[in-house]
């Protein structure tokens, strides 16, 4: 119901804060059928890379590298992990030149 109040006031950034919300959800409390179904849903979300902040981006990472270590993924869940560390390294310290 959210959702369809919010689409009618052309309220696209809250629209997008509920559908990763509800990402978020699905992943952590393992609503979707299958592992393989959240990491699907958790790539989808990171490839469409439209985030009004880096915040979210992060989220999406860290759930991500999440996912992996509990499918047993450990090495791309360090890679996930190396990729989330650096943008949430350049989140707290924009003014820092491109190190990564």
């Amino acid at each position: 119901m959210a959702e369809e109040k919010v689409a009618v006031l052309g309220q696209g950034a809250l629209l997008q804060a509920i559908e990763i919300s509800k990402i978020l959800y699905k992943s952590t409390y393992g609503i979707a059928k299958h592992s393989d179904e959240v990491l699907g849903i958790l790539m989808q979300a990171l490839a469409n890379d439209r985030f009004e902040d880096s915040y979210t981006h992060a989220a999406l990472a860290l759930e991500l590298a999440r996912t992996d270590t509990l499918r047993g993924e450990l090495v791309k869940a360090k890679d996930q992990l190396d990729l989330s560390s650096a943008l949430v390294y350049k989140i707290v310290n924009p003014s820092t030149p491109e190190a990564f």
